[in-house]
């Protein structure tokens, strides 16, 4: 989850903007340039509270304060402002205001986006209905863009979400039951996802299940195993095929255990390219005892430090197969994972941290970051270089980074080989 407020938010947005189009911003004189400034810093100030209302009329000032017409070139601020607010008014169940700002969007680049994550907040709220017809015109948006030129960074940031666009609109088919509009879209996603997940693959070989491809459906389950992204329902999926295909259960297990093992060997064959060496910054934190634990002390070791916040979503999605990795090293005192609590804005945050470890039954080494009193931003995370999370970072035995590795996309098999990996090569001294 990205470290961000909105005002820095947007301007990485206009960082996607051409060349030509910043040409011709740079070209205004120096009170147009102070005024551009103005109306970045003035965005922050839009979103503050929680009434959509409010923060429309300020929009609205804002507008009228910096008309777009006195800014030609760069329009996308505009633009994501206006998705904000959109979502913000679809959190308050104000459906048509949402889809309203959702059809004020202008930048071409820039709509399918704008259009998706208003349609996403709806389907939050339970509109499926106007979230269904977004998506669509999202897809409709970006679709123009795919296979973009390696240079042009606007249609590769309007490709890269059409993949997504297409997933959720295919389950929005699937669960309409409009079987083929939903497998034509699977196929769109499939061709330009990169990234997938369990509820791709599931309602990929649900899908085609009904339309009569058992065998491409099977595929689907299979592939979901092997890149470890299999959940309880793709298993229990995978395991009804293999019944009702072999007539019992009789040599399930070891057709299970041979798909694993080929995700397994496809992890640590990639995990062996991977490795690094840089200096790990030493550090010196409390834990949740008060106890000061450090970096130094623990040389020889192996080390896996994991920077994390209660407020992260992945952070927390991943938990659980960060808790299976520890489990398999809790009696080897030369493996140490440690969890460093970092960028809470809450003052409580210790409390916090410790209802949700009791509340959850996770068993973590809890470390929590300090904050650098010159700059008011965390020491250790800053000293790693941390600009999202989760980030994880595994560390040699002379206190070297071997390996890093940030996100997650909830493939909680492949995370705990894929550790296991990185841990085992350094066993080995390599």
């Amino acid at each position: 989850m990205k470290l961000k407020n909105i005002g820095i938010l947007m301007f990485a947005v206009m960082l996607l903007v051409s060349t030509k189009q910043q040409a011709t911003a740079q070209t205004q004189n120096a009170a147009t340039d102070s005024l551009i400034k103005q109306r970045s810093a003035a965005v922050d100030a839009i979103f503050k509270g929680d009434d959509p209302f409010e923060k429309e009329k300020r929009f609205k000032a804002w507008i009228a304060k910096y008309p777009p017409e006195n800014f030609p070139g760069i329009r996308i601020p505009y633009d994501y402002v206006r998705s904000g607010i959109g979502r913000g008014f679809a959190k308050v169940k104000q459906f048509d205001k949402a889809v309203e700002y959702a059809n004020q969007m202008e930048t071409p680049f820039w709509r399918g986006e704008g259009m998706a994550g208003i349609a996403y907040e709806l389907l939050k709220q339970g509109d499926t209905a106007r979230a269904g017809i977004l998506i669509r015109q999202a897809l409709d948006s970006s679709s123009p863009f795919l296979n973009p030129a390696p240079n042009d960074n606007q249609a590769q940031f309007a490709a890269t979400g059409y993949p997504g666009y297409a997933t959720t609109y295919a389950e929005l088919m699937y669960k309409a039951g409009k079987y083929d509009e939903s497998l034509k879209y699977m196929k769109e996603a499939d061709k330009y996802s990169k990234m997938k997940n369990a509820a791709f693959y599931l309602t990929y070989a649900n899908v085609l299940k009904l339309r009569g491809k058992k065998e491409e459906s099977r595929l689907q389950l299979e592939t979901a195993v092997k890149e470890g992204l299999a959940d309880v329902k793709i298993l229990e999926a995978l395991k009804a095929v293999y019944v009702g295909t072999n007539k019992g259960e009789k040599g399930y297990q070891a057709y299970l255990d041979g798909l694993k093992k080929a995700m397994v060997e496809k992890i640590r064959a990639r995990v062996a390219k991977e490795i690094i060496s840089e200096p790990a910054a030493a550090f010196s934190l409390k834990d949740l005892d008060g106890k000061v634990v450090s970096l130094a002390d623990l040389k020889g070791k192996i080390v896996v430090l994991d920077f994390w916040a209660t407020w992260c979503g992945p952070c927390i999605r991943s938990f659980p197969a960060m808790q299976r990795a520890a489990n398999l090293y809790e009696k080897n005192p030369n493996v140490k994972f440690l969890f460093i609590d970092t960028y809470e804005t809450a003052a409580n945050h210790e409390t916090l941290v410790r209802s949700f470890l009791e509340k959850n039954k996770y068993r973590f080494s809890v470390l929590f970051d300090t904050k650098d009193s010159a700059t008011d931003k965390p020491k250790v995370a800053g000293a790693y270089n941390v600009s999202s999370i989760p980030a994880k970072f595994v560390i040699d035995g002379s206190g070297k980074i071997r390996f890093k590795l940030t996100g997650f996309i909830g493939a909680e098999d492949a995370a705990v080989a894929e550790l296991v990996a990185m841990i085992d090569i350094l066993a080995q001294g390599r």
